[in-house]
This record gives structure tokens, C-alpha cells and sequence, in this order.
């Protein structure tokens, strides 16, 4: 999914007549790619072609000939929307998690309530295991102890 989704971006930022096509349309936002160094930047990239496909399906109807057929098909193809949206979904826990994480007043009990929250995520379900195996290796007895006498969560949950 991203592999194609990053293609279309970079199509749209790299090339001029469907960059000022797209800058044209209102309410339009400039696509994102993914940086190795923002952790939130698959998210961004996501987000920005989904907001984007609408005007770039209008694009593509308004301008026949002047989008490469192969990104003609990744913007057409509503499936790979779909999932992208559902994706962007079970992102955004993580995204939200990791913004409270970086925070500058974080401490360990905050890092332990983040983790159980992460847990127990509905739109993370598929993904438990995996964010149990996250959790069983992050967070440490001095997480626990921190979490227990912190006056906000008095070990609440544990």
C-alpha cells in the first residue's frame, strides 16, 4: 500500500502540470512522502492522498492525456483507498501515542499508561500480539512501580 501510495505522491509533487493542477484545487493539500526521521510521516503521506484523491480523480476527468496511466490506475483504483483509509485509522492510535511519548514532560508511569491504552485499542485489535510483544519488551518493572505511586493513576487498571 504505501509503496503505491508514495508513488502517486511523488508523481504529483515531481511533476509540473499535475502539481499545478492539484495547487489549483481548492481545499487541496500539497502531498507528503515519508521520511525515515518523522515517525508520523506515513501517516502524513496517507493522509495527504486521501484528502488529495477526490480532486485528483477530478483532475484526471477535467485533463485526459495528462497523468501517466500507470498513476491513473493507483488514483482509480477505490480499493487501494479503502484500505488506506482503514490503515490511516489504526495509525492514528500509534501516531497519538507517540506524540504523548515524545512529549517533554513524559515519565514512566505515563509511558506505562500509554502502553496498556495502546492495548487495549479497539482499531488495534488484528494487531494485539504484536503490540503485546511491543509492551512485554518495553516497558519494565520501573515502569510499574512508577505507574502504581504516580498520583494521576495510583496503579489504576494494572
Amino acid at each position: 500500500l504505501m509503496k503505491q501510495v508514495v508513488d502517486i505522491n511523488k508523481y504529483s509533487r515531481s511533476h509540473h502540470i499535475p502539481s499545478a493542477l492539484l495547487s489549483d484545487c481548492q481545499g487541496s493539500i500539497r502531498p507528503q512522502l515519508p521520511g525515515d526521521t518523522r515517525w508520523k510521516s506515513k501517516l502524513d503521506c496517507i493522509d495527504s492522498y486521501t484528502k488529495n484523491q477526490a480532486h485528483m480523480v477530478q483532475i484526471i476527468q477535467d485533463n485526459p492525456g495528462e497523468i501517466d496511466c500507470k498513476i491513473v490506475q493507483k488514483i482509480m483504483n477505490h480499493k487501494l483507498y479503502v484500505n488506506l483509509v482503514e490503515l490511516a485509522e489504526q495509525l492514528r492510535p500509534v501516531a497519538v501515542a507517540l506524540d504523548r511519548a515524545q512529549a517533554d514532560s513524559t515519565n514512566l508511569a505515563d509511558a506505562y499508561d500509554i502502553m496498556k491504552k495502546l492495548l487495549t485499542e479497539p482499531l488495534l485489535a488484528p494487531h494485539c500480539d504484536t503490540v503485546q510483544k511491543r509492551f512485554d519488551k518495553a516497558i519494565q518493572p520501573c515502569h510499574m512501580v512508577a505507574y502504581m505511586l504516580h498520583p494521576k493513576y495510583n496503579g489504576h487498571g494494572m
